[in-house]
């Protein structure tokens, strides 16, 4: 994990595609052997603020620091090549007419024939790839290809490793398996890593810390368990999955919902408000006459879907997940009660 000097440290990094503001004002840190995810919706500028850090954009306003070493500022700026960065991207990027052992190496002409062969030897090792030196990227599978691009960026024994949306290409069951080798072969190595998603899902399963993007900022920092728990406003909230939205005003010191007055923290008298609430922090019951109507319901495997209509608010449609198999029947009266640890409050 991160010791006092941090192996990357990216800061104030702003970046603009001629009027369009790409990356403003982004910061993230990253120790030896952690990984952080930076996610966010689709343009939100994750992939540019990852190329200024390879140096792959040239870096306008900001800095960015490796092992406590400038790579690029005001004054300096290090080519890719001399940062001691390993890339994946999300293509992997594989030259097809050379050989698995040949794509490695190919990055390593700077060292002599023994160092370059051990270096590439050591990088299939750690990677499962040994078997497959000589075999071309058509010959292997998606994941097979992904581990090579792995050992192609660990070839160098780099200090940082950026990738960039490395297991989108990967079908359910080989993501999962290829993912969990990837950070574990990270986190050995001691290597700083910094990880492109767009999926929350992921970066909550992968990451040390994640940090949240939109609109070219950095929204929220913070471990799976802070960001989940304790968002820190309703575009992080809503990013993480589905959210039953409410509006009102506080009065005080609550705001009245359709489940109930939720008490909030630090918000003054009349001030409109927002309040999240999320599907899994909905309890059902079928006890006494009911406050809602179910209009739907459907079984996911790992839990249940449900739509519930609020007879006193017809406005009102809650989403709820429940565990297992839970499907009252369309038209069920039902009594809806929310977990107040898991209902947020922002201003609008």
């Amino acid at each position: 994990m991160a010791g006092a000097v941090n192996d990357l440290s990216i800061e104030h990094v702003t970046h603009w595609f001629n009027t369009v503001l790409a990356v403003d004002e982004a910061g993230i840190s990253v120790g030896a052997g952690e990984v952080v995810c930076l996610v966010g919706p689709s343009g939100c500028g994750k992939t540019t603020l990852l190329r200024v850090t390879a140096g792959l954009e040239p870096l306008q306003d900001g800095r960015v620091t490796i092992g406590g070493e400038v790579m690029a500022d005001g004054h300096v700026s290090i080519s890719p090549e001399d940062r001691n960065v390993g890339l994946v991207f999300q293509d992997y990027a594989l030259f097809p007419h050379l050989s698995v052992r040949g794509n490695i190496a190919f990055g390593l002409q700077k060292y002599n024939t023994v160092e370059r062969d051990e270096r590439v030897t050591s990088a299939l090792e750690r990677t499962g790839m040994a078997g497959y030196a000589a075999s071309y990227p058509h010959q292997l599978s998606g994941g097979q290809q992904q581990r090579v691009a792995l050992a192609r960026a660990l070839a160098p024994r780099p200090r940082v490793v950026l990738l960039d949306e490395p297991f989108s290409g990967l079908d359910v069951s080989l993501r999962h398996r290829v993912r969990d080798r990837t950070t574990r072969i990270l986190r050995d190595s001691g290597i700083a890593t910094l990880m492109v998603t767009h999926d929350p899902e992921e970066a909550m399963y992968l990451a040390d810390r994640i940090a949240v993007m939109d609109k070219g900022r950095i929204r929220q920092v913070g471990t799976p368990d802070e960001i989940y728990l304790n968002p820190a406003d309703a575009f992080v909230a809503a990013f993480f999955g589905d959210v039953n939205r409410f509006e009102g005003v506080v009065s005080n010191g609550g705001v009245r919902t359709p489940l109930g007055t939720v008490v909030t923290s630090g918000i003054a008298d009349g001030v409109s408000v927002e309040v999240l609430v999320r599907p899994e922090a909905l309890m059902l019951s079928s006890d006494g006459e009911g406050r809602g109507t179910v209009t739907s319901a459907r079984f996911l495997g790992r839990s249940s879907l449900i739509d519930v209509q609020l007879s006193d608010n017809l406005a009102s449609t809650l989403r709820i997940h429940v565990p297992g198999r839970y499907l009252p029947v369309t038209g069920a009266p039902v009594t809806v009660e929310h977990d107040a640890l898991q209902s947020f409050v922002f201003p609008k």
